[in-house]
């Protein structure tokens, strides 16, 4: 059965909102920081970053030089350092700001 339910925004929810400004504000976050800002624990953090993925508003990205996985807005912009080989990134002015999705109430 196939449910006509409208889903609310992503970022409608209170915790995924506060990860998705963390993200913003620190391009390259790491789950344990976002448990330090939030005072939630890693399950909760990978659960609200899948939904945030899922929903094409942050991606997620092995950095060559760091240990786990870090988490940018979707079409972040990556450049690299040829001075020290150490990726650095562009301003957040080139971020997109999401769209209201037609599939989500407004």
């Amino acid at each position: 059965m196939v449910s006509n339910r409208v889903r609310d925004s992503p970022l409608d929810n209170d915790v995924r909102s506060k990860i998705w400004t963390h993200v913003k504000m620190d391009p390259g976050i790491s789950v344990k920081k976002l448990t330090e800002y939030t005072k939630l624990n890693g399950r909760a953090i990978d659960y609200h970053l899948r939904i945030l993925e899922r929903d094409g508003l942050v991606t997620k990205r092995k950095v060559a030089g760091r240990r786990g996985i870090s988490f940018y807005l979707t079409g972040y912009k990556m450049e690299e350092n040829p001075t020290n080989n150490v990726t650095s990134p562009n301003i957040l002015s080139d971020v997109p700001v999401p769209q209201p999705d037609p599939r989500y109430r407004t």
